[in-house]
């Protein structure tokens, strides 16, 4: 499980703990450092990570690249109580403890983070109704303009041509950065005519228990997140029923390739599109410099299929 109380898995030097009888032993050095007429154990890990001061209810912030000095530090510990009672500064109410500058626990790893990628998902809009609204609970209003009218009157109609346009555009993004729009489709999927609406409950499609019925999945970007996963047979008593079905679902591609989502029928683009922009930063530099976007427009032309 995942908590605030999770640590780092350690190894200590000095005596073993007993939290249930109060004594933390070498926990942080509490008690039984190093032998009668001995030096103590010896400090294997010195630190400055900061945390949340409870006296001040404040954030310690501290900066990795310039923090060279160890200092006494505030970190969530399950055994706040017991080290407090032992003397440890800290707060039993926020479980909160002051570790030492130093001390003998040994990390048995070490793990640094610097995120280079990420992704924005949105969810699949309708091509035929891009402006579509819910009016209430029960009532929508296609919006304007609403192409799958014409159906009635000349024939179904598709994208034709699709492009993209960013501001600030890639030529005037940060060096070493990058902004990728990638696109993919899908010609049906479960409750395509509903709009999301993140207050539902309902989740969960008819396979799993749930009526479906609230779960809009149009502009939904959860949806777009798990469409290939949930639109796989993996649900009823054999898992062999879709979570959320979809026909025609396609994977991600760059703009250049878009050719590549027409349907074989048509040599159309599928009704419902779905962007996702995945944006990278230059952590070669100090400090690393991220890419930027105001916003993202796209443009597209209808045909009518054969």
């Amino acid at each position: 499980i995942a908590k605030g109380t999770n640590g780092f898995q350690v190894a200590m030097l000095g005596g073993p703990s007993n939290f249930v009888l109060g004594t933390p032993g070498g926990y942080y050095n509490a008690i039984g450092v190093g032998c009668v007429n001995r030096d103590n154990w010896p400090l294997v890990r010195v630190h400055k990570t900061g945390g949340l001061d409870p006296n001040t209810n404040q954030d310690i912030l501290v900066d990795p690249g310039t923090a060279l000095t160890a200092a006494p530090s505030w970190v969530k510990d399950a055994g706040a109580i017991v080290l407090i009672n032992n003397g440890f500064a800290g707060s039993p109410q926020q479980g909160l403890i002051q570790a030492p500058a130093g001390d003998g626990m040994l990390n048995w790893a070490q793990a640094d983070f610097v995120r280079k990628v990420s992704s924005m998902t949105f969810g699949f809009f309708d091509t035929l109704r891009p402006n579509i609204r819910q009016v209430n609970a029960t009532t929508t209003d296609p919006g304007i303009p609403d192409f799958s009218g014409l159906a009635a009157q000349i024939g179904n109609v598709r994208v034709q041509d699709l492009v993209a346009q960013m501001d600030p555009p890639q030529s005037k993004q940060p060096a070493g950065t990058s902004v990728i729009l990638e696109i993919r489709g899908a010609s049906t999927f479960g409750n395509s005519n509903v709009l999301y609406d993140p207050t539902t409950n309902d989740t969960l499609g008819t396979a799993f228990g749930g009526t479906g019925a609230g779960r809009g999945n149009l502009l939904n970007p959860n949806y777009a997140c798990e469409a290939y996963r949930y639109s796989k047979p993996n649900g009823g008593p054999a898992f062999d029923t879709p979570r959320v079905p979809a026909t025609g679902l396609t994977p991600y591609v760059t703009e250049d390739r878009i050719g590549s989502l027409r349907e074989a029928s048509t040599g159309l683009l599928p009704r419902y599109l779905n962007v996702r922009l995945i944006m990278t930063n230059n952590v070669s530099v100090t400090p690393a410099v991220s890419p930027s976007l105001r916003s993202l427009t796209l443009v597209y032309s209808l045909q009518q299929t054969n």
